[in-house]
């Protein structure tokens, strides 16, 4: 963590005075040296789970006034957030309390009367600590890139509404990137307002807070979106600023999208091994398909192979390949085959929205992107049923 970045506080204690106290102190500290967000009660599981993904804390700092309630908030973060540092508050002197909370995982402790200088203290040592042992959060799995065979297969637009249908058929919250730098269309399809784009996110990823990132994200139909602004022919993206967006994008959404260039960038290669499945965007025709399979045998020879796919957009064009063949001959299993709906998609471009923007009347196009999405929803709900739930209440252990 760069040392200049503010540490993300959150504080869960129902004592309104000590609450003031420590609220107090973080103000005088300064917004460049803390964000913070609080709760004035002992939350839920859900409602815990809720506040951890806004903020992604650094520090969660916990009143152990009701004991046996944050003796249970503490085991809930620490099956949340690996090594989640703990700091408790106590409105009076109690070392069974301290004891106890010490013995769970507290870190530290703050007890009435307390300032800035005691807060400081505490985490200064706690920005020591985070700077060798980065907290580990229960990051979202779910990314998928989408790779156009070549120019003008619709990509873009396959991104944009498939990423809309998987939020609406899952109820995640879903960001979508624009990668393409030097031909990215997002923003001038959805006509997005945003000046800043993925270059600026980028540029900021290493410190990256919840304050910075709705400055950088367009909203439309439901959906967070990073366009890639303007041409940029000179822009030159370093691994670790990729990896550092999506590092903090895959602990505040249930899904991520990105919308590739047909270049194998570095950066590129980067997103997609990272990636859950990347679909290759092709069109029924031999030109389409041959540049198709050219990009599939050398992702797959760079060990890609088990999660490509393919997209084919516009399938019943006329002299259109037949599905079994495209297949066949790009040897991946085909994920989808969309109609040529020009009246549904000028439809939508028309009005810089989705497939599934409000006034637009649904039809057939829409539809096979919704089954699409149920069956990327499907694919994620089997494979998050292996694993242990994550949204628990919290129990308290008598």
């Amino acid at each position: 963590m760069p040392q200049q970045s503010p540490l993300r506080v959150q504080e869960i204690c129902p004592d309104p005075g000590v609450r003031a106290q420590f609220e107090d102190a973080l103000k005088a500290l300064g917004r460049d040296r803390v964000i913070y967000q609080a709760m004035a009660g002992y939350p839920s599981g859900t409602e815990l789970a809720r506040a951890i993904r806004a903020l992604s804390p650094h520090v969660v700092f916990l009143s152990f006034e009701k004991l046996e309630t944050a003796l249970a908030v503490v085991r809930y973060l620490e099956s949340e957030v690996e090594g989640m540092p703990v700091v408790g508050l106590y409105h009076e002197a109690d070392s069974e309390r301290m004891r106890q909370s010490m013995r769970v995982g507290a870190r530290d402790f703050l007890m009435p009367p307390f300032g800035p200088a005691e807060v400081g203290a505490v985490l200064d040592d706690l920005r020591k600590v985070l700077r060798n042992a980065p907290l580990s959060y229960m990051a979202t799995e779910q990314i998928y890139s989408f790779l156009p065979a070549k120019p003008g297969v619709g990509a873009t637009t396959v991104a944009i509404n498939t990423s809309v249908a998987f939020a609406r058929e899952t109820g995640h919250k879903v960001l979508l990137s624009d990668l393409d730098l030097a031909c990215g269309v997002l923003r001038f399809l959805l006509k997005l307002p945003q000046d800043l784009s993925i270059v600026d996110a980028l540029a900021r990823a290493e410190d990256m807070d919840a304050f910075l990132w709705p400055q950088l994200v367009a909203e439309r139909d439901g959906i967070d979106m990073l366009h890639s602004g303007g041409i940029n022919p000179h822009a030159f993206l370093e691994i670790p600023q990729v990896q550092g967006l999506i590092d903090f994008a895959r602990c505040n959404y249930g899904a991520l999208f990105f919308d590739m260039s047909g270049n194998l960038e570095r950066h590129s290669m980067y997103v997609m091994q990272e990636s859950k499945q990347v679909f290759v965007v092709c069109n029924p025709d031999p030109g389409s398909l041959y540049q198709g399979r050219e990009k599939i045998q050398v992702l797959s020879s760079m060990g890609l192979g088990g999660r490509l796919r393919a997209i084919v957009n516009r399938s019943d064009q006329a002299l259109a390949v037949p599905a079994h063949r495209v297949a066949e001959f790009l040897g991946v299993p085909v994920a989808a085959s969309l109609s040529d709906d020009t009246f549904e998609v000028s439809q939508s471009i028309q009005r810089a929205q989705s497939l599934f923007g409000s006034g637009l009347k649904p039809g057939r196009l829409s539809r096979q992107y919704r089954e699409f999405a149920t069956l990327l929803a499907a694919r994620e709900q089997s494979a998050a049923s292996e694993r242990p739930a994550g949204d628990r209440e919290l129990a308290v252990v008598s």
